[in-house]
């Protein structure tokens, strides 16, 4: 019987060859299984809580020296009086500026 020997033989290279790529598959998902842990890894070192504490610090800090400069600059502009418009009115820059101080101070609030 050498056609069911030979038909026999045809099956198993086939199921090698195809074993084969599985194998060669198994290799490049195993990689890429490494490179997706690596990228979780990282994420969660970029989100830590320190990570997140540390630059909410950084930000509160600067928000305290910007309102500092903020009141220096109100105070310094209070002795210069108020410019006029060109329609002979006053200037609302005081008003906006108090609004804006304001929204940094609820926003401190926040933190």
């Amino acid at each position: 019987r050498p056609g069911t020997a030979a038909a026999a033989n045809d099956a198993l290279r086939k199921e090698v060859a195809g074993l084969r790529l599985e194998n060669q598959n198994m290799y490049h998902l195993q990689e890429e299984n490494a490179s997706l842990r690596k990228q979780v890894q990282d994420l969660k070192e970029a989100l830590s809580h320190d990570k997140i504490r540390e630059h909410n610090a950084k930000l509160t800090t600067k928000v305290k020296v910007y309102k500092a400069q903020c009141e220096r600059l109100r105070q310094d502009a209070a002795g210069l009086g108020r410019p006029m418009t060109s329609a002979g009115t006053r200037a609302t820059q005081e008003a906006e500026t108090l609004s804006l101080l304001d929204e940094v101070e609820d926003y401190d609030a926040e933190l």
